[in-house]
């Protein structure tokens, strides 16, 4: 997910492809890349941000747009 105009990006990091030390490492090499070369803030997430109880993903992704998110308790 990104927002363009803002030059910045939210990444799902699925547990098969980026639970390495590796694929950790050259994850952030590439997001250092693009904040480097392209002036993009990317946020990489995994299962336990997006599913879990922590609102620390809404509060980030708030962050990095300079909102400040209305949090709802979920019901899930």
């Amino acid at each position: 997910m990104g927002w363009p105009d803002r030059r910045i990006a939210l990444e799902y990091d699925g547990e098969e492809f980026h639970s390495s030390t590796e694929d950790r490492e050259a994850d952030e090499k590439r997001r250092d890349d693009l904040a480097r070369r392209f002036s993009w803030d990317v946020l990489g997430v995994g299962k336990g941000e997006v599913l879990g109880r922590s609102m620390a993903l809404e509060f980030g992704v708030g962050e990095m747009l300079g909102l400040q998110p209305v949090i709802r308790r979920r019901t899930w």
